[in-house]
């Protein structure tokens, strides 16, 4: 957690849900420059402000929200669509009439749904350009034959054998162990040269999965959202 980030969060009891939001997974700060404040990004689609985000009741029970203030733009009230679903049909259901609904806050919710939306699809496009970068590099490995690693026992013995059968030092004898000691070396730089490149495709997965994580903390999606009880 950096000086910058520390400095945005908001009061207790709040800020230990949002660093709760933050240790699950289910949540991540961006920052937007300096003096602006971060938004807390949720997996789910919505974007709080960092300072204005608050745990509080919602139609849905306790979860984190933004707090009663105009929102900028790349930021919603609610942390998810259903959220925004769920108070715009309680609005609706509640009031007796028209002239009862604030329309304006109405569409806005509109348009967070709006926004979350097409978060989560411009995400979705993003798993899956990392999912055929991965199989491409996966692909490119398993493609190149691997060395014959289950002949390693039968050249060692054969190298054991021509120094135990010597006969003198002769050219001969010489000849026979230089061929069995040159066929060992030979299935060791073919592995050699296979470590080396599993290693550099995995450096390269994990490039590929650093960057598509990002500032996010990963957990099992089996875990409970700490975000609503």
């Amino acid at each position: 957690m950096t000086q910058n980030e520390n400095r945005w969060f908001p009061p207790s009891p709040h800020r230990e849900k949002v660093e709760e939001a933050i240790k699950r997974g289910v949540a991540h700060i961006v920052e937007r420059g300096h003096n602006t404040a971060p938004l807390l990004v949720f997996e789910d689609g919505g974007a709080i402000e960092l300072p204005r985000a608050r745990y509080q009741m919602t139609r849905r029970g306790m979860a984190l929200v933004a707090a009663d203030a105009p929102a900028t733009k790349g930021a919603t009230r609610f942390y998810d669509v259903c959220g925004s679903v769920d108070e715009i049909k309680g609005r609706v259901g509640e009031a007796e009439s028209p002239s009862e609904l604030d329309v304006d806050y109405l569409v806005a919710l509109v348009e967070d749904i709006r926004y979350m939306l097409g978060r989560m699809a411009r995400r979705s496009e993003q798993y899956r350009a990392f999912m055929q970068d991965m199989r491409t590099v996966i692909d490119e490995m398993l493609t190149l034959d691997p060395p014959d690693a289950d002949s390693a026992e039968a050249r060692v013995e054969a190298l054991a054998a021509s120094l135990s059968d010597m006969d003198g030092l002769h050219d001969e004898s010489r000849a026979g162990i230089y061929a069995a000691a040159e066929h060992v070396r030979d299935l060791a730089n073919a592995l050699e040269g296979y470590l080396g490149v599993g290693k550099e495709t995995t450096i390269r997965l994990g490039t590929l999965q650093s960057e598509i994580k990002g500032g996010r903390v990963w957990q099992s999606s089996d875990k409970p959202d700490p975000t609503a009880e």
